[in-house]
């Protein structure tokens, strides 16, 4: 079917998350292919009628519906959800099921368009706004996009109505001022730092807002308005003779690949007003890295690269400033060059309705998923209970996961995922006392990577294999390591992606879940 065309839909009526759905069907007939037009959005709408609970929610959830004026006040990234504050303060979820409108904090709409519709959250169902297309909403004025950078820097004595240094201090509309836009600006302590209202100038984004340093102050607020929109950011007022004294150094703990490289950042406790040199060094001669780095003004910090040459094992990396010191550790990766099963949850706490599988890829280059497979199998008798297609999500970059989960799990748009339907009394993760998973490639018939939990499958009955393999790597993992319905948690690679092939070595129980990112 495409867009306008008219369809009968057989299956059964359900309703999941409190929305009314269509499931298990069994036959999508076009009658005709159109396109037929949508029909004309209900208004007038009033976001007090249609929020969750509202007294018109239930009457028009699945009808497209026409919203007047409203403001983006909060964006989900992980879940692709803007809240939407109409002039009322009453707020309403714009969700990307239909249309992605990649909204940003501060965005005026003068009216939103969508289907009304019901989704499960965590907590029970919202009523969510689904946009259709671009054309769905109508920009207002653009609002106040960001006020930044967070912290920044001013000298008591220089020039008033200065700039703030390292980067100036900036304000940012969401898209171009129609007319001369002013945004006021007030400082949270004018003894020490004062502050004047800017404008942004017809067509453009942003502007630079000069400050006048009076007295040294650790940390003077200064907050930006457009309308409702508030936005706060921060300035140190530095003394006319204050020089930085103290460096830190990250990330505090770093992994890297063997003879890999990871980019260290050493930073100042205030910026430069000379070129300082900061001395560096690691243990054991476990990597090479320069001897110094200089951070000129008026900078705050400087970068450098530290190269592997121990191959294993842990070394610590020390920047040295004066009397200051700082350090990091750095420990090899052993993480595999091929596709793992990195983390699964087969036992929620409760009822399992919100399992999932999570496969890596640790390597530095993309992997095609097609002919790939994961197998679940049940320890009882070594065979296979369910077949997961990896193909559809196509390829997996490289440092990029893929969840095989229902509905119920949500991953940040980072991740892929592919929704297996595992709330189905039929395909649910088994609990263990044995049972395992199996990542096949099915052009070769080759096992890329296998676990078995809660005890040990030695001879898996995997489609396409002669002999059927073992789902153990190295020694088998301790019972005991096991999830379970009483404590919320995972089994999951430690290191993240790490793979010695020694599933005692490399797997352990992480307390907090983590689909789609890196394991704790």
């Amino acid at each position: 079917a495409t867009v306008g065309a008219r369809v009968t839909i057989d299956g059964n009526v359900d309703v999941f998350g409190g929305e009314i759905e269509l499931d298990a069907l069994t036959a999508v007939t076009v009658e005709a292919v159109g396109p037929e037009a949508a029909p004309a959005p209900i208004t007038p709408v009033a976001y007090s009628e249609v929020k969750t609970s509202g007294t018109r929610q239930a009457k028009l959830e699945g009808v497209i519906i026409t919203l007047p004026a409203a403001t983006v006040t909060a964006i989900d990234t992980a879940v692709g959800e803007a809240t939407l504050t109409a002039a009322d303060s009453t707020t309403l979820i714009m969700d990307d099921t239909l249309y992605a409108a990649n909204a940003t904090v501060g965005q005026n709409y003068l009216s939103v368009t969508g289907v009304l519709t019901t989704k499960p959250v965590t907590a029970g169902s919202a009523s969510k706004i689904q946009p259709r297309a671009a054309t769905d909403l109508v920009p207002g004025a653009p609002g106040l996009a960001t006020f930044g950078p967070a912290l920044s820097y001013a000298k008591v004595g220089t020039t008033n109505n200065a700039p703030t240094y390292p980067q100036p201090l900036t304000v940012t509309l969401t898209g171009p001022a129609m007319g001369d836009t002013t945004v006021m600006i007030v400082s949270g302590t004018a003894a020490a730092l004062t502050v004047a209202n800017v404008i942004v100038p017809d067509g453009q984004t942003s502007i630079a807002v000069p400050v006048t340093a009076l007295a040294q102050n650790a940390d003077v607020t200064l907050t930006a308005m457009l309308g409702t929109n508030m936005q706060t950011a921060h300035v140190r007022v530095l003394g006319a003779s204050e020089v930085p004294t103290m460096v830190t150094l990250s990330p505090n703990d770093a992994t890297v690949n063997v003879g890999g490289t990871v980019l260290f950042t050493v930073s100042l406790d205030v910026p430069a007003v000379s070129s300082v040199q900061i001395g560096l060094s690691v243990t054991n001669a476990a990597g090479t890295l320069p001897t110094t780095v200089t951070i000129d003004p008026p900078n705050v910090s400087a970068t450098f690269t530290y190269t592997d040459t121990a191959l294993s094992g842990t070394a610590m990396v020390t920047a040295t400033f004066g009397a200051s010191t700082s350090s990091a550790n750095v420990t090899v990766s052993t993480g595999a060059t091929h596709l793992v099963i990195n983390e699964i949850d087969y036992d929620n706490v409760g009822t399992d309705t919100a399992e999932y599988v999570e496969i890596y890829n640790p390597s530095g280059a993309a992997i095609s998923l097609a002919n790939k497979t994961l197998y679940l199998v049940n320890g009882a008798n070594s065979q296979v209970y369910v077949t997961v297609d990896l193909s559809p999500a196509v390829s997996l970059a490289s440092h990029q996961y893929l969840v095989l989960a229902n509905a119920n799990v949500t991953v940040p748009m980072t991740a892929l995922k592919i929704d297996t339907g595992w709330h189905n009394a039929t395909g649910d993760i088994q609990n263990g006392s044995p049972d395992g998973v199996a990542l096949v490639d099915l052009s070769t018939n080759t096992l890329i990577d296998a676990l078995s939990y809660e005890g040990a499958i030695t001879a898996a009955m995997l489609p396409g294999f002669a002999t059927p393999p073992s789902l153990v790597e190295g020694t088998v993992l301790a019972s005991t390591v096991a999830d379970s319905n009483t404590a919320e948690g995972s089994l999951c690679r430690h290191p993240d992606g790490q793979d010695t092939d020694d599933a005692a070595a490399d797997w352990g129980f992480c307390a907090t879940l983590s689909p789609g990112t890196a394991n704790p």
